[in-house]
């Protein structure tokens, strides 16, 4: 199942007002919660994305504009944290591959034309 979400007092305040102080830390190897999970799909979702657009930038015409804009509309469909955000990435990716087997499908055909 899912974890379970918790409650905290005001104590945990100062704990936070650490962790803002730290921003600098992000985007580097010292980030305490750069190696976590979501991060790590974050990561590759942003990878695969990037990876998807420059399939589609050179091959794009009218006829497979509309699939073209709902591959660069994928990511939009990705939230929430931990298994949620998982179970929305595992969707989006099937999604994608379908849309990029359709993508090159409509090329495909209209080069045999």
């Amino acid at each position: 199942g899912r974890p379970r979400k918790i409650a905290v007092g005001s104590w945990i305040l100062p704990a936070f007002k650490l962790l803002a102080r730290m921003k600098g830390l992000r985007q580097s190897p010292l980030n305490p919660f750069g190696w976590s999970a979501d991060r790590r799909l974050e990561k590759a979702l942003i990878a695969e994305y990037e990876d998807a657009i420059e399939r589609i930038l050179g091959r794009l015409t009218a006829e497979n504009h509309e699939t073209a804009v709902a591959i660069a509309n994928l990511p939009d469909d990705i939230r929430g944290f931990g298994p949620v955000k998982q179970a929305a990435a595992n969707a989006t990716r099937h999604r994608a591959m379908q849309l990029l087997s359709q993508f090159t499908a409509n090329r495909d055909l209209k080069e045999a034309m």
